[in-house]
């Protein structure tokens, strides 16, 4: 890349920046050390930009991690940025690193923005990163309307070179002379996009030439399908919501995209795979009946339409809604502690299959007409004979709980004290735990105080 040619990156700042009016002065930039980073970080101070940069040290290699932290700090200085840097101890050995470090790094950026009332956080994604996230959603079975993939400018992130190929980033480092680090772990395959990047991209080229335009091109076919399944919305609702009548006329995977867009539009949450899959039975819906979306929101039939509501379900009483999510570290609920995890703990009393169960589910108190398949059965039976034949005291059957998946199946009866037998309580047969399960569902008791 000649100096010229250079100007390149400079100009996706200038140019994108005008084309959206955003102001560049109180911005969060996000800079790992890397080249891509370094490089924006440059190209942010060559335009004139203001505001702060935000390092994540993960400490997960040692030595070399502090090197970048302090490359980061020393180069912000001289090119008049403030920086924060910021260590939030992930533990590297538990679940996808990668994942979970990514929602850790953005929600910092966000508690920061609204901290420091910044106008946006400026991200160094570039076009590798975006040929890599489409593939990604499609490999995942993710439906057309995702393949846009990474947008320029959202409202909050603004990513200035998603436009510009890595091999662009690294001549202009050179041409530059902008210093950065190489970080080992993303020459490693054993993540995702590091396989995309190193070994299957590489197969591609050689197979079909050209690839990499094609898979680009794909995010204007998202665009199309977004606007598509809008328009769809938009004909098969009214001021009364969604017509359900229209929605089942629809073939399953625009069924499912249309439901998808009017649940989010409705909420501040997106749409789980095993909702979408339960949609399937809503021509099995009566009117006031419901289908949970997730921990806070249900999908009501109201006669002719379907209808987004938050209020919980005055039938059930008093009740607790527990999404997957938010149990893979123990979480307490009156006297009650669950968690998901890959191996049973010592003092757990009951265990099921997490992968068997229909997330969220619902613990509530049992009432009249409940019933279950329990473990070692094949036929159902109603919640009051189990407890009968299992000769629970009366004080007991008071205080007994059911665990209720959102399809509406009884997964466990629990009794949140020990009975005189010594008793905790019952699983369905349904979500025993055999030789293949993978992720455990356990429930401990623990002594209200």
């Amino acid at each position: 890349m000649s100096k010229s040619e250079s100007t390149l990156i400079n100009s996706c700042i200038s140019g994108y920046s005008g084309q959206f009016q955003l102001d560049l002065q109180n911005i969060i930039v996000a800079v790992s050390g890397g080249p891509d980073s370094m490089a924006l970080l440059y190209a942010l101070y060559k335009f004139g930009a203001g505001g702060t940069v935000v390092h994540v040290n993960y400490e997960k290699r040692g030595k070399e991690s502090d090197l970048d932290q302090e490359l980061v700090e020393g180069m912000s200085a001289e090119w008049g940025f403030d920086c924060i840097s910021l260590k939030p101890g992930i533990e590297t050995g538990k679940g996808n690193f990668q994942n979970r470090a990514r929602e850790i790094r953005y929600q910092i950026f966000r508690d920061l923005k609204r901290e420091l009332d910044a106008s946006m956080i400026v991200l160094a994604h570039h076009e590798d990163d975006q040929v890599e996230t489409i593939l990604q959603k499609i490999f995942r079975g993710s439906g057309p309307e995702t393949w846009q993939g990474m947008k320029i400018w959202d409202g909050e992130l603004f990513r200035p070179l998603l436009t510009v190929k890595k091999e662009q980033i690294l001549d202009y480092c050179k041409t530059e002379a902008i210093p950065y680090r190489i970080d080992e772990s993303n020459l490693r395959s054993e993540f995702a996009r590091n396989m995309i990047r190193k070994e299957l991209s590489p197969l591609l080229e050689g197979f079909f030439p050209g690839w990499v335009e094609n898979i680009l091109h794909l995010s204007k076919t998202g665009i199309v399908t977004e606007q598509a399944v809008s328009y769809v919305l938009t004909a098969l609702s009214d001021e009364k919501g969604l017509i359900l009548k229209g929605l089942l006329s629809l073939e399953e995977e625009l069924h499912k995209a249309v439901l998808k867009r009017f649940v989010e539009s409705k909420t501040e949450t997106g749409v789980s795979k095993g909702f979408l899959d339960l949609s399937k039975s809503l021509h099995e819906l009566h009117s006031g009946q419901r289908l949970q979306i997730d921990a806070q929101y249900w999908l009501l039939l109201d006669r002719e339409h379907l209808k987004v509501v938050k209020e919980q379900d005055e039938a059930y009483g008093d009740h607790i809604i527990l999404s997957r999510k938010e149990l893979t570290e123990p979480t307490h609920k009156n006297n009650l502690e669950l968690r998901i995890s890959s191996s049973r703990s010592k003092d757990a009393v009951l265990y099921m299959d997490a992968d068997q169960i229909q997330w969220p589910v619902t613990i509530r108190k049992w009432t009249a007409g409940d019933s279950f398949i329990p473990f070692g059965m094949k036929n159902h039976q109603k919640v009051s004979d189990h407890l009968t034949n299992r000769k629970i005291s009366a004080e007991m059957k008071e205080k007994a709980l059911i665990l209720k998946g959102a399809d509406g199946t009884i997964d466990a009866l629990i009794f949140p004290e020990k009975t005189d037998n010594g008793e905790h309580g019952s699983i369905s047969e349904l979500v025993k735990i055999t030789d293949s399960t993978r992720h455990i569902f356990q429930l401990k008791i623990k002594p209200e105080l």
